[in-house]
């Protein structure tokens, strides 16, 4: 195994106190996450678990008028607060479902410290270094690996540590929602109450359906103290509270150094998938930054990541956007990076639990809202147990979202080539969802087929105006997914029948329309118009009037601005220009991405923070889907295979080739890549054949498509 190590460089190093918990150094294990932050007085560890959520529905999503046959007539009627109050506006009335942060330790020293902090992406590993009252002292922590504790230690002055519960009680008044602030008071839970057992202490707080705590057990060394620490919870199963605090005494007992060797281990063979080096050293670093945010997020076996992953934001509220599952844009993008880095098991925690709760919760779902008995369809919003929790109707139960979450699906089947993959879940899934689709379309007055409802997120926001005439280019281009990979991988004609008729996609001098006789005519965050261009690449890339009309698009959106663009804008435009072949504009709009909306720890703060002008949102609510979009477009810059062909450094601006690589890309097929640019040109192209198949390649040398038949762990190297 190839081993790769991350470039020093793009460790995060802090030489003051970081006073924000969303500029903290961020440690994850797949289910725990913590954020390290403040100055010593105290040192603030915020703890996460991925699966604590409280998970009671509002009484509106178990109405038996919860149905989309209902949410037509109202819209055809035009009744917009009837539509309100019984499909959206329970998202803000009620608490819940939410995701719920655990709490806090803290390390209290005898008082604010000089501190300088350092994170190894190689390592996992956090160190802040501090002199409290003259006292030079060492503060070095991992979540493991292995076992998802945190460990501690602590070499210096010893500090007080205090455990802080999160404030669940009732409010006295009534508490609104508020994207940023909503209180956790707005739960109803009762106190925490303190816990110790032998040399355990924490907390345990009851929820609505069960407990968790947070528990920690420490010991004095030679050189000052170590901790083991851990969000443990009934779900964990009969006993949970007494073996957590076993486990802990075990695990204090053989040491910090002992337990970091196995999790240097785990990590290793995390970076051992895929490396790159590009002349623009804050795109590589953050390259790297996102591949240890999903490697601290998503781990087989373990949740995937909701909006903000395992790092629940620590501002004394319930997370932004209740920290759910969005299903509309966020979740999709959080995973296609993954594939092209080989991380494959990450991107199988997606996988996996959208599979579980598909045949559950999308079961019933389908059945009780879409009227589609045989059907699945999950929520487009929705909780861990795939609870509908309601919002923008046109967004939150929409019909076709399914369709771009099994696109995910997909795409890791072309990675992957595994046929009992293939038979055993995309299939049924596929079938599931068209089955939902299809109890619903009907014919427009062209005679081609539509659908009931349609919009095209997030365009005219939440009114009636959202609920467009025609079939949107959005909903049209996920519909023509659908049916041309289920004609692709079933063979059976009625899928094909339906695809061929399906609408032509709406497009004027300007570019692809958004519906038809509707162009965008002003700036937009998101681009669903562009869905058939990218992430589906629907259209035939090789044809000059179908990457015209896209050229034109994107054109116009650039002409349009960045004044209402978020985060993922940004990087959705540099992977359209990366498709089109224009590494510079790619490359500037990833700058602008991650040099305005980043926030100093690498997170994506959604809006324009530092206020530098560049969009009117000036907000800062972290979410993790414009990370992974930011490195898959940097991926797409370096290598494509979209249409099966793998193409190197396709979309690179020309300064790079001077001196630029990339290492273990995973191309369809199954196939790893590596290649390497020097002196402004490609100098050589690797492939290894992880199975046998046959494997097409634009050779840089020749300019000439090539197949190359391949057997497993056979190497093929071009060079000039």
């Amino acid at each position: 195994m190839k081993q790769f190590k991350v470039p020093s460089s793009c460790d995060l190093d802090f030489s003051t106190p970081i006073t924000r918990w969303d500029e903290a150094l961020p440690l994850g294990s797949g289910l725990t996450g913590c954020l390290i932050y403040g100055d010593g007085a105290p040192l603030k560890f915020s703890l996460d678990r991925g699966d604590l959520w409280d998970c009671r529905p509002a009484p509106e999503v178990l109405s038996p008028d919860y149905t989309y046959e209902n949410l037509i007539r109202l819209v055809k009627a035009g009744k917009q607060e009837e539509i309100l109050r019984r499909y959206d506006k329970f998202y803000e009335i009620y608490a819940t479902p939410t995701k719920l942060p655990a709490g806090k330790m803290q390390l209290i020293f005898d008082c604010p410290a000089d501190l300088r902090s350092h994170l190894s992406l190689q390592r996992a590993e956090g160190v802040v270094y501090l002199t409290s009252d003259g006292i030079a002292t060492r503060v070095s922590t991992f979540l493991s690996a292995k076992n998802h504790y945190g460990y501690l230690k602590v070499e210096g002055a010893i500090p007080k540590i205090q455990l802080l519960a999160n404030d669940f009680t009732p409010a006295e008044e009534n508490l609104e929602y508020s994207l940023n602030n909503s209180s956790t008071k707005r739960l109803g839970y009762a106190a925490a109450k303190e816990y110790g057992c032998g040399s355990v202490r924490g907390f345990v707080q009851e929820i609505n359906d069960g407990a968790f705590a947070l528990l920690y057990a420490c010991k004095e060394t030679e050189f000052g103290l170590e901790a083991v620490f851990f969000v443990a919870a009934s779900s964990d199963g009969d006993g949970w509270l007494e073996k957590a605090s076993a486990a802990l005494e075990q695990t204090l007992a053989e040491g910090y150094d002992a337990a970091l060797s196995a999790h240097l281990a785990w990590w290793e063979a995390f970076w051992s998938k895929s490396a790159l080096h590009v002349a623009d050293p804050v795109l590589e670093k953050n390259w790297y930054l996102t591949q240890y945010f999903l490697g601290s997020c998503s781990r087989k076996g373990c949740p995937p990541m909701p909006l903000q992953g395992v790092w629940t934001a620590d501002n004394g509220a319930l997370p932004p956007w209740k920290g759910d599952y969005h299903g509309d844009l966020n979740l999709q993008f959080s995973y296609y990076a993954s594939l092209k880095a080989d991380h494959l098991e990450e991107c199988e925690s997606f996988l996996d639990f959208f599979t579980d709760r598909s045949l559950t919760a999308g079961r019933r779902f389908a059945k009780d809202f879409f009227d589609a008995p045989d059907g699945i369809c999950l929520p487009s919003v929705f909780a861990f147990d795939g609870t509908s929790l309601g919002g923008w109707p046109m967004y939150g139960t929409n019909i076709v979202n399914q369709i771009w979450e099994l696109h995910v699906y997909y795409q890791y089947y072309k990675y992957t080539a595994k046929e009992e993959f293939l038979q055993e879940t995309l299939l049924p899934l596929l079938i599931g969802a068209e089955k939902v689709v299809r109890r619903w379309l009907c014919r427009d007055v062209g005679g081609r087929w539509t659908l009931p409802l349609s919009s095209s997120p997030e365009i005219h926001h939440n009114t009636l105006a959202a609920w467009l005439p025609s079939l949107s280019t959005n909903d049209l281009a996920l519909l023509r997914f659908l049916y041309g990979a289920l004609w692709e991988l079933t063979g059976e004609g009625e899928y094909g029948d339906i695809l061929q008729n399906l609408p032509f996609y709406p497009a004027d001098e300007k570019g692809y329309q958004i519906y038809e006789g509707f162009p965008p005519a002003e700036s937009h965050r998101h681009f669903s118009h562009l869905m058939q261009a990218y992430p589906l690449d629907l259209i035939d890339w090789a044809d000059e009037g179908q990457r015209e009309l896209v050229s034109r698009s994107v054109s116009n959106l650039v002409e349009l601005g960045s004044s209402y663009w978020v985060g993922f804008s940004f990087a959705w435009l540099a992977d359209l220009c990366g498709r089109l072949g224009d590494g510079d504009t790619a490359a500037k709009y990833l700058r602008l991405l991650t040099d305005h909306l980043y926030s100093v720890n690498g997170f994506h703060l959604n809006g324009d923070y530092r206020k530098s002008g560049l969009t009117r949102f000036d907000y800062r609510p972290f979410t993790l889907e414009s990370n992974m979009m930011m490195a898959e477009a940097l991926q797409e810059m370096l290598m494509q295979c979209y249409d099966g062909v793998i193409r190197v450094f396709p979309a690179v601006p020309a300064e790079w080739l001077q001196d630029c690589s990339f290492d273990g890309f995973l191309a369809f097929g199954n196939v790893k890549v590596s290649a390497v640019a020097k002196d402004g040109a490609v100098a050589s192209v690797q492939l290894y054949a992880r199975k046998d198949g046959s494997v097409r390649i634009l050779n840089p040398f020749t300019q000439l498509v090539e197949t190359h038949d391949l057997s497993a762990g056979q190497t093929v190297t071009l060079t000039q």
